[in-house]
C-alpha cells in the first residue's frame, strides 16, 4: 500500500474518536472464506451473481474489471457496496450485463 499514490491509498477515518488507517507498521487480519481458483470466466454465472446483486439493492463501483472475477466468482467485494453502505450512489445503481462488468485490462 505505501508505494501507491496518496490519492490510491485507504483513507484516515476517526470513528468513535478512533482514528483507524492501514500503514506499515500495523497489522492486519482478512479472514479468507473460500479459495478460488484462477479460471475462465462463465458468462452464465457471472451474470446470475449481477442479477443477484440488481435484485438485492447493491450497486456497483464506477469501474468494475474482469480481473476481479475468477471462474464467475467475484472476488473483489470492493467492486460492490451494500444498499445504504458507505459509497452506495443512486446514480451506480442499474442492472449490469457481463458486458459491463467483466471489462479486460487495458495496458
Amino acid at each position: 500500500m505505501c508505494g501507491l499514490p496518496r490519492s490510491l491509498r485507504p483513507p484516515v477515518t476517526t470513528i468513535d474518536k478512533i482514528t483507524r488507517y492501514v500503514g506499515p507498521n500495523k497489522e492486519h487480519v482478512a479472514i479468507v472464506y473460500e479459495y478460488v481458483e484462477e479460471g475462465e470466466n462463465d458468462a452464465a454465472a457471472v451474470e446470475e451473481v449481477l442479477n443477484f446483486f440488481w435484485i438485492t439493492a447493491f450497486s456497483f463501483t464506477i469501474g468494475p474489471a474482469a480481473r476481479n472475477w475468477k471462474g464467475g466468482v467475484l472476488v473483489d467485494l470492493s467492486d460492490i457496496m451494500h444498499p445504504d453502505g458507505y459509497g452506495w450512489n443512486k446514480a451506480l445503481y442499474k442492472e449490469r450485463t457481463t458486458e459491463m462488468v467483466l471489462i479486460p485490462e487495458v495496458l
